[in-house]
Protein backbone atom coordinates (compact mmCIF):
# COMPACT_ATOMS: atom_id res chain seq x y z
CA UNK A 1 0.00 0.00 0.00
CA UNK A 2 1.40 3.55 -1.20
CA UNK A 3 2.21 5.78 1.71
CA UNK A 4 0.99 9.13 1.96
CA UNK A 5 2.56 12.36 1.46
CA UNK A 6 0.48 15.06 3.01
CA UNK A 7 2.60 16.69 4.86
CA UNK A 8 5.28 16.97 1.71
CA UNK A 9 4.60 20.52 -0.18
CA UNK A 10 5.80 20.12 -3.80
CA UNK A 11 7.65 23.23 -5.24
CA UNK A 12 4.88 24.14 -8.69
CA UNK A 13 6.35 25.18 -11.48
CA UNK A 14 5.29 26.81 -14.81
CA UNK A 15 5.81 25.93 -18.22
CA UNK A 16 6.25 27.63 -21.53
CA UNK A 17 7.62 26.45 -25.28
CA UNK A 18 9.43 29.93 -25.67
CA UNK A 19 11.28 29.73 -22.41
CA UNK A 20 15.02 28.37 -22.34
CA UNK A 21 13.80 25.27 -20.05
CA UNK A 22 12.14 23.83 -23.66
CA UNK A 23 13.21 20.82 -24.38
CA UNK A 24 13.80 18.41 -27.97
CA UNK A 25 11.95 14.82 -27.70
CA UNK A 26 15.64 13.49 -28.03
CA UNK A 27 16.61 14.86 -24.93
CA UNK A 28 13.29 14.47 -22.90
CA UNK A 29 13.29 10.59 -23.91
CA UNK A 30 17.22 10.30 -22.66
CA UNK A 31 16.38 11.76 -19.71
CA UNK A 32 13.91 9.31 -18.91
CA UNK A 33 15.93 6.48 -19.95
CA UNK A 34 18.82 7.65 -17.72
CA UNK A 35 16.49 8.49 -14.43
CA UNK A 36 14.51 4.96 -14.87
CA UNK A 37 17.00 2.48 -16.89
CA UNK A 38 15.01 2.18 -19.46
CA UNK A 39 14.96 1.72 -23.49
CA UNK A 40 11.80 4.47 -24.44
CA UNK A 41 12.66 6.02 -27.73
CA UNK A 42 8.96 7.08 -28.78
CA UNK A 43 8.07 10.36 -26.93
CA UNK A 44 4.31 9.30 -28.18
CA UNK A 45 4.40 5.95 -25.63
CA UNK A 46 4.27 8.75 -22.67
CA UNK A 47 0.60 8.40 -23.22
CA UNK A 48 0.62 5.30 -21.04
CA UNK A 49 1.23 7.10 -18.20
CA UNK A 50 3.85 3.71 -17.03
CA UNK A 51 6.90 6.69 -17.42
CA UNK A 52 4.94 9.42 -14.83
CA UNK A 53 4.00 6.76 -12.33
CA UNK A 54 7.57 5.19 -11.95
CA UNK A 55 9.28 8.87 -12.27
CA UNK A 56 6.83 9.46 -9.02
CA UNK A 57 7.51 7.01 -7.57
CA UNK A 58 12.10 7.57 -7.75
CA UNK A 59 10.91 11.18 -6.24
CA UNK A 60 8.63 9.95 -3.76
CA UNK A 61 9.02 6.38 -2.90
CA UNK A 62 6.29 4.94 -1.43
CA UNK A 63 3.56 7.27 -2.87
CA UNK A 64 2.59 4.92 -6.12
CA UNK A 65 1.36 1.32 -5.45
CA UNK A 66 3.50 0.32 -7.95
CA UNK A 67 1.90 -3.08 -8.58
CA UNK A 68 -1.06 -1.02 -9.98
CA UNK A 69 1.06 0.35 -12.56
CA UNK A 70 0.74 -1.46 -15.87
CA UNK A 71 4.30 -0.93 -17.54
CA UNK A 72 3.34 -2.87 -21.00
CA UNK A 73 -0.33 -1.26 -21.17
CA UNK A 74 -2.22 -1.05 -24.99
CA UNK A 75 -5.02 -0.16 -23.77
CA UNK A 76 -6.46 3.22 -23.34
CA UNK A 77 -8.39 2.52 -20.50
CA UNK A 78 -5.05 0.71 -19.01
CA UNK A 79 -3.38 4.47 -19.63
CA UNK A 80 -5.97 5.84 -17.79
CA UNK A 81 -5.85 4.17 -15.11
CA UNK A 82 -2.17 4.99 -14.88
CA UNK A 83 -2.52 8.48 -15.19
CA UNK A 84 -5.10 8.55 -12.04
CA UNK A 85 -2.25 6.95 -10.02
CA UNK A 86 -0.34 9.98 -11.15
CA UNK A 87 -2.96 12.30 -10.27
CA UNK A 88 -3.42 10.48 -7.34
CA UNK A 89 0.17 11.03 -6.41
CA UNK A 90 -0.36 14.49 -7.62
CA UNK A 91 -2.96 15.44 -5.12
CA UNK A 92 -0.98 14.02 -2.10
CA UNK A 93 2.15 16.70 -2.67
CA UNK A 94 -0.27 19.52 -3.63
CA UNK A 95 0.98 19.84 -7.14
CA UNK A 96 -1.47 22.36 -9.02
CA UNK A 97 -1.72 21.08 -12.68
CA UNK A 98 -4.69 18.76 -13.60
CA UNK A 99 -3.64 16.06 -16.07
CA UNK A 100 -5.05 16.19 -19.39
CA UNK A 101 -5.63 12.62 -19.59
CA UNK A 102 -8.08 13.10 -22.58
CA UNK A 103 -5.61 14.16 -24.56
CA UNK A 104 -2.08 12.26 -23.51
CA UNK A 105 -3.49 9.20 -23.80
CA UNK A 106 -4.44 9.66 -27.99
CA UNK A 107 -0.58 9.67 -27.83
CA UNK A 108 0.00 12.26 -30.11
CA UNK A 109 3.66 13.73 -30.00
CA UNK A 110 2.65 17.73 -29.73
CA UNK A 111 0.43 16.62 -26.47
CA UNK A 112 3.30 14.32 -25.29
CA UNK A 113 6.51 16.18 -25.75
CA UNK A 114 4.70 19.50 -24.06
CA UNK A 115 3.39 17.68 -20.93
CA UNK A 116 6.84 15.60 -20.21
CA UNK A 117 8.36 18.73 -20.67
CA UNK A 118 6.74 20.41 -17.71
CA UNK A 119 6.79 17.01 -15.86
CA UNK A 120 10.70 17.63 -15.96
CA UNK A 121 11.22 21.05 -14.65
CA UNK A 122 8.82 19.81 -12.16
CA UNK A 123 11.06 16.89 -11.47
CA UNK A 124 14.35 18.66 -11.50
CA UNK A 125 12.86 21.38 -9.39
CA UNK A 126 11.85 18.96 -6.63
CA UNK A 127 14.32 16.41 -6.87
CA UNK A 128 17.50 17.86 -5.07
CA UNK A 129 15.96 18.64 -2.15
CA UNK A 130 14.11 15.58 -1.90
CA UNK A 131 16.92 13.17 -3.52
CA UNK A 132 16.50 9.26 -2.42
CA UNK A 133 19.90 7.64 -1.93
CA UNK A 134 19.93 3.81 -3.12
CA UNK A 135 16.57 3.39 -5.10
CA UNK A 136 16.30 0.84 -7.87
CA UNK A 137 13.60 2.00 -10.42
CA UNK A 138 14.24 -1.27 -12.23
CA UNK A 139 13.38 -3.28 -9.20
CA UNK A 140 10.64 -0.83 -7.85
CA UNK A 141 8.98 -2.10 -11.10
CA UNK A 142 9.38 -5.38 -10.88
CA UNK A 143 11.95 -5.64 -13.55
CA UNK A 144 9.50 -4.75 -16.12
CA UNK A 145 10.13 -3.20 -19.31
CA UNK A 146 8.28 -0.16 -20.13
CA UNK A 147 6.50 0.78 -23.12
CA UNK A 148 3.77 0.15 -25.22
CA UNK A 149 2.64 -3.83 -24.66
CA UNK A 150 1.86 -5.92 -27.61
CA UNK A 151 -1.49 -6.33 -28.93
CA UNK A 152 -3.74 -9.11 -27.58
CA UNK A 153 -7.67 -9.28 -27.23
CA UNK A 154 -9.02 -8.32 -24.32
CA UNK A 155 -10.75 -10.08 -21.58
CA UNK A 156 -14.61 -10.06 -20.77
CA UNK A 157 -13.65 -8.01 -17.52
CA UNK A 158 -11.25 -5.42 -19.42
CA UNK A 159 -13.84 -4.91 -21.63
CA UNK A 160 -16.26 -3.97 -19.08
CA UNK A 161 -13.48 -2.27 -17.78
CA UNK A 162 -13.15 0.22 -21.13
CA UNK A 163 -16.36 0.88 -21.09
CA UNK A 164 -16.81 2.06 -17.59
CA UNK A 165 -13.00 4.30 -18.21
CA UNK A 166 -14.56 5.72 -21.40
CA UNK A 167 -17.97 6.76 -19.75
CA UNK A 168 -15.31 8.68 -17.27
CA UNK A 169 -13.60 10.35 -20.07
CA UNK A 170 -16.15 12.74 -20.76
CA UNK A 171 -15.76 13.92 -17.20
CA UNK A 172 -11.62 14.21 -17.71
CA UNK A 173 -12.55 15.75 -21.21
CA UNK A 174 -14.49 18.48 -20.02
CA UNK A 175 -12.03 19.37 -17.01
CA UNK A 176 -9.05 18.95 -19.26
CA UNK A 177 -10.24 21.91 -21.53
CA UNK A 178 -8.68 24.71 -18.69
CA UNK A 179 -5.26 25.50 -19.93
CA UNK A 180 -2.63 24.58 -17.29
CA UNK A 181 -2.21 28.92 -16.65
CA UNK A 182 -5.54 29.19 -15.31
CA UNK A 183 -4.93 25.74 -13.18
CA UNK A 184 -1.75 27.31 -11.56
CA UNK A 185 -2.99 30.91 -10.96
CA UNK A 186 -1.68 32.31 -8.27
CA UNK A 187 -0.02 29.31 -6.80
CA UNK A 188 2.98 29.78 -8.61
CA UNK A 189 6.03 31.55 -7.15
CA UNK A 190 6.26 34.83 -8.25
CA UNK A 191 9.84 34.10 -9.94
CA UNK A 192 7.70 31.54 -12.11
CA UNK A 193 5.32 33.44 -13.70
CA UNK A 194 6.21 32.44 -17.55
CA UNK A 195 2.68 31.99 -18.60
CA UNK A 196 2.04 28.06 -19.77
CA UNK A 197 0.95 27.24 -22.76
CA UNK A 198 -1.75 24.01 -22.17
CA UNK A 199 -4.83 24.63 -23.91
CA UNK A 200 -6.72 21.78 -25.66
CA UNK A 201 -5.82 21.75 -29.18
Amino acid sequence: MSKTYYSVRVDNVCFTKHHQGQWSRFQILAWINSELNTYLYKIEDLGTGAIYCCLMEKLFPGIIDMPKVKCQANQEYEFLANFRLVQNAFDQVQVVVQIPMAELVKRRLSDNLEFGCWFRRLYERNYKKLVRHGYDPVAARGNQYIGLGPYRSPTKSEVQAMRSHRRSVRVFRNRDMVPLQDQLGSKIGEGDQLGVEGSAK
